[in-house]
């Protein structure tokens, strides 16, 4: 009897950490050159072995409908107008659509075993956490980092910065400042949340070495919280008591560091040190520039204005089909990544790829209110910093996004399933933890 209780919790464990593996890699799975991507290898593995087994297809629901519909749209557009001269965002629906669909097979095979919404997203959380400390290690070894592009294909943009598994930095920092709200929603759910604490130091060191967009989340995210917390009068501040001691005993540790090799002074310190200081003092630049009255930074300037192709009222409702990038005759000289997408599918266009984000939130009503909140604040910020970056569909943090919207979807259905009260969704538990 000890024997099988033994291999009972053995194959308990063994599928917990099995269900870890997918989730790290629908999320930070490398991508080898143009076409052989991990995350929707692995998703379309999972979608296939379960069609045949079940003859069904799982998670046929409206953000996969819209999904498809925006393919479709932006397919015929691109074709009618022979427009865009990027694969990429022919692709890119279609690559999103498989992901949301391997992403919601994994979460319900995951609540069928018993876990809940908090389980999954603090699984997700802890892949956030080792993703960042590959990040560390890969600014830290350049040999590994230089062998990793090598095998992705990567092309450095920056010596300051270190990406990773991913493509990307702005993206990668994003999604990786989202555990600073997410682990008050989901802490103790599988481990002792001192796990989830020693992670966030490994999250905000990583966030000097990547895109500073999510050095810069970090503040509002704690901000949103703060001011949910006392709006709902659940005055719990231990939480932003242990996150600003996180935050600034990580900077004043970073201080000390750069302080102690005095050869950075008259350059003749070590080349790592003379890195990290440099980076240090990039992320901080728009901080320094503030704070010096210094409004004119490169970052800005890049930005440009709104340009787009648009001229007919037919092309503002519904796009010309060139995106602004690949061929320079349709060049669009500005970064808001907005203007691109008006150019592309219009008016019409965008308001469909926002139906997307924002949807689930409204149709998966009866989820957890704390899901739905954390859901809602990480919609807002792929919304708002889309502005800067191309952050729809985009591999990674549309897998984070996946896996708020899995839980949403499921958690819905399993309370539909069970019966609802709508004592539930009162906003009094909007704010409501694990104990």
């Amino acid at each position: 009897m000890a024997l099988v209780m033994v291999m009972q919790i053995k194959r308990v464990a063994a599928k917990k950490w099995l269900y870890g593996c997918l989730i790290f890699l629908t999320m930070f799975g490398p991508k080898f050159g143009a076409f052989i991507d991990i995350i929707p290898i692995t998703c379309l593995v999972l979608l296939v072995t379960n069609t045949f087994k079940t003859n069904k297809i799982v998670g046929i629901n409206h953000t996969a409908i819209l999904i498809a519909a925006y393919g479709i749209y932006s397919l015929f557009i691109i074709a009618i107008m022979n427009g865009v001269y990027d694969q990429w965002h022919i692709f890119q629906p279609w690559r999103a659509l498989i992901n949301y669909l391997g992403i919601v097979l994994i979460v319900k095979l995951m609540f069928d075993a018993g876990w809940n919404w908090r389980q999954v997203l603090s699984m997700v959380n802890i892949s956030i956490y080792v993703h960042s400390l590959i990040v560390i290690l890969t600014f830290l070894i350049p040999d590994l980092k230089y062998a990793l592009f090598d095998l992705t294909g990567f092309i450095e943009k920056s010596y300051l910065r270190s990406p990773g598994l991913t493509h990307s930095y702005g993206i990668t920092s994003i999604l990786t400042a989202m555990p600073f709200i997410l682990v008050y929603f989901v802490k103790n759910s599988l481990f002792s949340v001192k796990y989830d604490y020693l992670g966030l130091v490994v999250v905000f060191i990583s966030l000097f070495l990547l895109a500073r967009v999510g050095l810069y989340l970090v503040p509002f995210l704690i901000f949103i919280l703060l001011a949910v917390i006392i709006f709902m009068r659940r005055f719990r501040f231990k939480y932003i008591a242990i996150i600003f001691t996180i935050i600034f005993t990580v900077y004043f540790s970073f201080q000390y560091l750069v302080d102690m090799d005095t050869g950075l002074l008259d350059g003749t310190g070590t080349m790592m040190a003379i890195f990290f200081n440099e980076s240090i003092w990039h992320s901080l630049e728009l901080v320094v520039a503030y704070l010096d009255g210094n409004y004119e930074l490169k970052s800005f300037e890049e930005i440009g204005s709104f340009d787009y192709h648009n001229e007919t009222v037919l092309e503002y409702l519904f796009g010309t089909g060139e995106y602004g990038r690949g061929d320079r005759q349709y060049y669009l000289y500005t970064d808001i990544s907005y203007a691109h997408f008006f150019s592309m599918v219009g008016i019409f266009g965008i308001i469909l790829l926002i139906l997307i984000q924002i949807s689930p939130y409204f149709i998966f009503f009866k989820s957890a209110p704390p899901l739905r909140f954390v859901f809602l604040v990480l919609t807002v910020v792929i919304l708002v910093t889309n502005y800067k970056e191309a952050t729809f569909f985009t591999r990674n943090l549309f897998s984070l996004w996946c896996y708020f919207s899995a839980c949403l979807y499921w958690d819905h259905k399993s309370k539909y399933k069970r019966g609802f009260s709508s004592k539930n969704t009162s906003i009094n538990n909007l704010i409501k933890v694990p104990k």
